[in-house]
């Protein structure tokens, strides 16, 4: 079954990157790019999202407030928010919104994880 992933960051480096990672694991993968957390919202309500890989600095809106957004139109769709911040306070922020945290850059063993049960 193909997945589709709504992968937002600002970078377009870091959204390639994060694909190039992703499609070293899976193949089946078709991705929906967003450059800011408002663009997130508006491409989520569009549907048929099964993945959410959000950066949590961004201008216009911040990931934290997107994942906000998306978890009150659709609880269950797995959200994953990737930052270069590894305090404790971002994690705990993510966990707090059902989301949740990893690292940038993610590395073959963090999307396997991420994958896993979808």
């Amino acid at each position: 079954m193909s997945l589709n992933i709504l992968i937002v960051d600002d970078s377009k480096v870091s959204r390639m990157m994060t694909k190039k990672t992703i499609l070293g694991v899976r193949e089946d993968c078709t991705f929906i790019e967003g450059e800011n957390g408002q663009e997130a919202t508006e491409l989520f309500t569009k549907g048929n999202v099964d993945l959410v890989i959000m950066d949590v600095n961004m201008p216009v809106m911040d990931g934290f407030a997107a994942t906000s957004l998306i978890r009150e139109t659709e609880p269950n769709v797995p959200v994953m928010i990737l930052s270069a911040n590894i305090q404790s306070s971002s994690r705990e922020k993510a966990e707090s919104l059902g989301a949740s945290f990893y690292k940038k850059p993610i590395t073959n063993d963090s999307v396997i994880q991420m994958l896993e049960g979808l």
